[in-house]
């Protein structure tokens, strides 16, 4: 994989990850179990608008990265990626909301190795 693919992979990353945390922040204020009934309200949260254009940005992105990088390379690197970006970026940004285990930082050691090997594999 060259470097413009790793970019557009990383920024594709980040971007999932973005909207992930942006999608939290604007469900925290709808309660604990949103339903159908919900969609109205969740329509209108400027946060969830938010998340929803990233993620639109992201899919752009990851267009691009398919169009370089074999699928099964590709996604288990994206996985990865947003999966730690996630992990480590929820505690920081919802410290009250979620926590860090030792077993989550395995299975991020794991995955991180998984991630190497991937991106390796046709060196």
């Amino acid at each position: 994989m060259n470097w413009v693919a790793w970019g557009l992979l990383s920024t594709t990353a980040v971007l999932n990850a973005t909207a992930q945390f942006v999608a939290k922040q604007g469900l925290i204020g709808l309660g604990d179990s949103l339903t159908w009934r919900d969609l109205p309200r969740m329509a209108v949260n400027p946060w969830l608008i938010g998340a929803v254009g990233i993620q639109a940005l992201a899919a752009v992105l990851w267009f691009m990265v398919l169009s370089r990088v074999q699928l099964n390379v590709a996604v288990p690197i994206l996985i990865g990626l947003v999966f730690a970006l996630v992990m480590f970026g929820s505690v920081i940004l919802f410290p009250k909301l979620e926590s860090l285990t030792v077993w989550k930082l395995v299975g991020a050691a794991l995955i991180a190795v998984g991630v190497v090997l991937l991106s390796w594999q046709n060196r």
